[in-house]
C-alpha cells in the first residue's frame, strides 16, 4: 500500500468513527438540556410552593393580629404578602379591613384603589364601593348628629336664659331693685 492510498484509509477510518461518535454526541447535549430544564422546574416548584407558604403564614398572622387588635402588626404582615405576591387579592382586602378598623378610611379606599389597580379583581372592586356607601352613610350620620348636639346646645342655652330671668337677683349695692 502506498503512503497515500494509506492516508485516505486513514481518512475513511476517521470519517467513519467521527459518524459513529456523533450521534453519541448529540444526545449526551440532549440529555442535558433535559436534565437542567427538569432542573429549574424542580428549583421553580420549590421556590414557588415556600413563598406559597410564606404567604399563607403572613395572611394567617394579618389576620390573628386584626383579632387582636394588634393593628401595626397587621399592618406589616398584609404589606409582607402584598410585597412578596402583590396580586394577592386577600393580602388587599385585609389590609383594607386593619385601616377600617383604625377609622382610617381614606387610607383603607386608597388600598383597595391599588389593589384593584393591580389585581382587577372584582371582590376588591365590591369591597371598594361597600366602603365607599358606608363611608357615605356615615357622613350623613355624622352631620345629623352634629344638628341635633347643635339644636340641643341651642335649646339648653334658651333654658337658661328662662332659668336665670325667674330666679330673684341678688341687690348690687347702690342699685334699686323692683
Amino acid at each position: 500500500m502506498s503512503s497515500t492510498e494509506q492516508n485516505t484509509t486513514e481518512q475513511i477510518v476517521t470519517k467513519k468513527k467521527k459518524i459513529k461518535v456523533l450521534p453519541f454526541i448529540i444526545i449526551g447535549i440532549i440529555i442535558l438540556v433535559v436534565v437542567a430544564a427538569l432542573a429549574v422546574l424542580v428549583v421553580n416548584g420549590v421556590v414557588t410552593a415556600s413563598t406559597e407558604k410564606k404567604v399563607q403564614e403572613q395572611l394567617d398572622l394579618g389576620e390573628r393580629y386584626l383579632q387582636e387588635l394588634d393593628y401595626e402588626q397587621a399592618i406589616v404582615a398584609y404589606t409582607t404578602v402584598i410585597e412578596i405576591d402583590p396580586k394577592n387579592v386577600d393580602a388587599y382586602l385585609g389590609l383594607a379591613d386593619v385601616y377600617v378598623a383604625m377609622d382610617d378610611y381614606d387610607r383603607a379606599i386608597e388600598v383597595l384603589e391599588q389593589g384593584y389597580d393591580e389585581t382587577e379583581d372584582e371582590k376588591i372592586k365590591d369591597r371598594m364601593e361597600e366602603l365607599t356607601e358606608e363611608i357615605e352613610e356615615m357622613s350623613e350620620e355624622e352631620q345629623e348628629s352634629v344638628e341635633a348636639e347643635s339644636e340641643e346646645l341651642e335649646n339648653e342655652s334658651a333654658d337658661a336664659e328662662v332659668e336665670d330671668d325667674s330666679l330673684p337677683r341678688e341687690a348690687v349695692p347702690g342699685e334699686v331693685v323692683d
